[in-house]
């Protein structure tokens, strides 16, 4: 299983989409992320 956490604040509304007798569901969306807690994250690797 594969886990993703993202921290910061949507930017717009989620955009779902479902392909056609595939069944197959997909989701995308934009998110802001703080350029401060990047840097701090960087330094401490």
């Amino acid at each position: 299983m594969n886990n993703l956490v993202l921290i910061g604040q949507p930017t717009k509304d989620t955009e779902f989409r479902y392909g056609s007798g595939t069944g197959n569901s997909r989701s995308s969306f934009k998110l802001t992320v703080d350029k401060g807690l990047y840097k701090n994250k960087k330094q401490e690797a």
